[in-house]
């Protein structure tokens, strides 16, 4: 069992700002092509990549050892995985 456990939500995604265009009222982002997208689809926006940089950054550097518990497969995370692994 952890001591310290560490929820983190991903960054900004492409729906987050959809969603807040329709909570103004503008519905224009919502197209048939917008809705049929899963959400492990959803890529981030440069803000949201930017968010996700910086929290790995401060878990590796604020832990001596992260070991993770369970992580959501998004198309973002498995396409940064294999740049990473050098495998892509």
């Amino acid at each position: 069992m952890p001591l310290d456990l560490s929820v983190i939500r991903n960054g900004e995604s492409d729906a987050t700002v959809i969603i807040i265009a329709g909570e103004h009222g503008d519905f224009s982002l919502y197209t048939h092509d917008i809705v049929t997208v899963p959400n492990r689809s959803w890529r981030l926006t440069s803000s949201g990549r930017k968010f996700a940089y910086c929290m790995g950054r401060w878990l590796v550097c604020s832990t001596a050892a992260v070991r993770p518990v369970s992580g959501l497969a998004y198309d973002d995370t498995r396409a940064r995985m294999r740049r990473d692994d050098g495998a892509a």
